[in-house]
């Protein structure tokens, strides 16, 4: 909302807010209106922020493109009686995961923010986790886990890439001399208060790894594995040649203000879209990020000017 004001005041239009501010009324000196809705912009054709709000249809359309991206498969929940199967979901699901090498990722069709994104390696976890979610979703997506070794974000205005920046993930680092455990103690030291989140992490990213394993100089042992900015930090990078990718994406969805990750994994040298946001979510950015404000409203400035020149008055 701070940013919103800030680019309505820079632009001389006026701003009513309803719904606790998630609707947004913007109105042009000469009478005109335009809407926001949350994270979302009338700039954006419905169809393609729908498709974008869609992990499997986006997944889809990227396919159909020609961009390379991350498989999402869809299945729905068996009350949508016209849209599944006799035979329910259950064994396609079950052949999924192992066609996924039995270690997938499961998450909401229209999630965000790394909500209810589960990794799953068995029967039962799929089977208790897919439960859980179709209690609140209609959709849920299977996805092949990814080891990702690097994921950029950028944010495109009109297939120019105005924001970039690598969602980093908290990781021990060797040094060649010091244990896992002696790396562990050393970290818990410096951020005391993040001791529990340090811990969970060492044992999970551990598990295969005894205590005293000494890490090579400069190797990285990931406390986590998803890399949404609720559970890593911003670090902004120049434009990068990921951007192209990250264009054909926006254009295969027709978006004109859009954020889109891009991953690289180890074992694989091809980049791959990971999802598409068509809404544009830059409070954590501009948190982690020196310098993020001005680059978050001048861009916000430009969004509101471009939806305001597509208008013609009467």
């Amino acid at each position: 909302m701070r940013l919103l004001r800030s680019a309505a005041a820079v632009l001389g239009l006026g701003i009513e807010e309803y719904c606790g501010g998630w609707a947004i009324r913007l109105v042009h000196p000469d009478g005109r209106t335009q809407l926001v809705w949350g994270f979302n912009f009338d700039l954006n054709p419905s169809a393609g922020a729908h498709i974008a709000k869609d992990k499997a249809a986006s997944f889809e359309l990227l396919r159909a493109a020609g961009v390379a991206a991350v498989e999402h498969r869809l299945f729905l929940r068996a009350d949508l009686e016209e849209y599944v199967a006799t035979a329910g979901n259950w064994r396609a699901m079950l052949a999924t995961l192992e066609e996924f090498g039995g270690d997938a990722v499961i998450k909401p069709a229209d999630g965000s923010g790394g909500a209810g994104v589960t990794r799953v390696r068995s029967g039962r976890e799929l089977e208790q986790v897919s439960l859980q979610l179709w209690e609140r979703h209609h959709a849920i997506c299977l996805s092949p886990f990814q080891p990702i070794t690097r994921e950029l974000r950028h944010i495109l205005l009109d297939g120019e890439s105005r924001i970039a920046y690598e969602k980093q993930i908290d990781a021990l680092v060797g040094d060649g001399g010091r244990t896992l455990g002696e790396l562990i103690a050393a970290q818990v030291a410096a951020a005391p208060e993040r001791w529990r989140v340090i811990l969970r992490g060492a044992v999970r990213a551990g598990e295969a790894s005894a205590w005293d394993h000494v890490l090579a100089t400069g190797e990285r042992l990931p406390l986590a594995w998803k890399h949404n900015l609720r559970g890593a930090r911003a670090v902004e990078v120049e434009d990068t040649p990921l951007a192209a990718l990250s264009r054909r994406a926006a254009e295969a969805l027709g978006l004109r203000i859009c954020a889109v990750d891009v991953i690289e994994t180890a074992g694989n040298s091809s980049p791959r879209v990971l999802e598409v946001n068509a809404g544009l979510m830059l409070e954590r950015y501009v948190e982690q990020v020196e310098g993020g404000w001005e680059r978050a409203q001048a861009l916000t400035v430009d969004v509101l000017r471009r939806m305001f020149e597509r208008t013609v008055r009467g």
